[in-house]
């Protein structure tokens, strides 16, 4: 499992990789709300862990990209409690990573 990797350096090459993996399936099912909501949660881990090491831009680079996903979720589900939820914490993730980074 990716948290099981000891050095941040492979947590964040595991998770690169996961990415990668569901990037490409959902590239053939573009409109799918669980394969979105997924690659989101990766990225935002991501972002997590980035952050920690001081990646401020790649973290925020993660963030927006989750943030994006998490978007069209909630064009395809408008009211879904669950994706407005994510929606915000995307925010508040990636409004935390900007005034880190001094943006």
């Amino acid at each position: 499992a990716v948290n099981d990797a000891r050095r941040p350096e492979e947590r964040i090459e595991l998770w690169n990789r996961l990415i990668e993996h569901h990037a490409n399936r959902l590239a053939r099912d573009s409109r799918n709300p669980a394969l979105l909501r997924n690659l989101a949660i990766m990225r935002k881990n991501l972002a997590g862990l980035l952050f920690e090491q001081k990646r401020l831009d790649e973290a925020v680079e993660q963030s927006r990209s989750a943030l994006a996903l998490d978007l069209t979720r909630v064009e395809l589900l408008p009211g879904d409690g669950a994706a407005l939820m994510d929606v915000s914490f995307d925010y508040g993730s990636l409004g935390q990573q900007l005034a880190e980074s001094g943006k």
